[in-house]
């Protein structure tokens, strides 16, 4: 009898063995069962449509920029959308008239001007900037929603008598800058807005897009439901500064890192346009046409990515990240095109950006 206990232990020692080391699949598995992996995402056969999208804001970073001419020297030609950024809105989901007739004026001008030159460019607001406090108010309630989604469509459709602060002009579109929701109940809210723009704003042949978090921050990103994405024709991806503080951080592994995240949450090519900074980080935030200078530009400047402490990106990094987005998303997105040297072809990144799209060489950094 104590032999046959002495030969069961002895075989209980050996199978769990045997376990721990890994060489008796079977039992392991048995055992220790690997945990639920996550859905495959459907294989993404969605028509790819290259998106080149401007972003113009009355945001003065340095003493460079003539936001009075500027807006008169772009190559609209060279976009297929233009935003204007940011419009505010009330807490009533009412839209903020702007701050001054200067700043009214030119926003007309810009809308004019673009359609002039470029015929086929959609032009539309983005709305929002970095306080989310009235998107929370306005998304509280469904009524306060409905009430916001049919003042977008009074703006949208040049209802200048119920939509008096956009004085008449027409628009094509909308991006939504919630910056940015956190936590689930702000998710929450997030989806809810978005799907009840989207109802309105979408069946009259408007374009809707948001902007979000570049996913290198997950807690960030978790804001961001996986349903949201059905609601809007594409998503600005915020791939610099993505920890959403600090220096400023746009790599072109930065903008890999956030396509293939949201590509991992089964986002399709199309719907993911990446973002790229017009702008510097580190020592100093600069627009690029400071750091580089127009009389002359620097072509050393221009064709790198550091200068006296700021980090940002130049001509060989704006090609590149072009060049990514061709294969693995949708399009890019430029944040801010007044910051570009919109007077110089030669060192202009709306250009660089245009020209490598279309397989056309840009040789100032050869």
């Amino acid at each position: 009898m104590i032999i046959k206990c002495k030969i069961k232990f002895t075989l209980s020692v050996v199978v769990l063995l045997l376990l721990l080391t890994g060489c008796d699949n079977q039992f392991s598995s048995l055992l220790f069962p690997d945990k639920p992996k996550p859905p495959a995402c459907t294989p993404d056969t969605t028509p790819v449509t290259f998106k080149k999208v401007g972003f113009w804001s009355e945001n003065i970073l340095d003493d460079s920029q003539d936001l009075q001419n500027d807006y008169k020297l772009i190559n609209y030609a060279s976009l297929d959308t233009l935003n204007y950024s940011f419009i505010q809105i009330d807490g009533d989901g009412t839209i903020i008239p702007f701050s001054s007739q200067e700043i009214q004026d030119r926003f007309v001008a810009l809308v004019a001007l673009a359609r002039v030159n470029n015929p086929q460019i959609r032009v539309g607001i983005s709305i929002g900037g970095d306080d989310d406090t009235n998107f929370n108010k306005i998304a509280e309630t469904q009524f306060s929603l409905n009430t916001f989604a049919k003042n977008i469509v009074y703006c949208l459709n040049g209802d200048k008598s119920n939509c008096p602060a956009l004085q008449g002009v027409v628009l094509d579109g909308i991006d939504l800058y919630w910056k940015y929701p956190e936590g689930n109940d702000e998710a929450k809210r997030f989806e809810s807005m978005v799907k009840t723009l989207s109802e309105a704003i979408r069946p009259l042949g408007k374009y809707f897009s948001i902007t979000i978090v570049s996913g290198k921050d997950k807690d960030s990103a978790k804001g961001i439901r996986d349903d949201v994405f059905q609601y809007v024709d594409y998503a600005n991806v915020m791939a610099f500064n993505p920890d959403q503080g600090g220096e400023l951080d746009s790599t072109l592994q930065d903008a890999k890192d956030a396509i293939a995240y949201w590509t991992s949450r089964c986002v399709i090519k199309n719907k993911i346009v990446l973002g790229v900074p017009f702008y510097s980080g580190g020592s100093a935030t600069e627009s690029y046409m400071k750091i580089i200078g127009t009389n002359p530009p620097s072509t050393e400047r221009a064709c790198r990515d550091d200068s006296a402490g700021r980090d940002y990106n130049g001509i060989p990094t704006i090609i590149n990240k072009t060049k990514e987005v061709q294969t693995t998303a949708g399009g890019i997105m430029m944040r801010s095109i007044e910051y570009d040297i919109l007077s110089n072809k030669g060192f202009s990144l709306i250009d660089a950006i245009d020209n490598t799209q279309k397989g056309i060489a840009v040789t100032t950094c050869n």
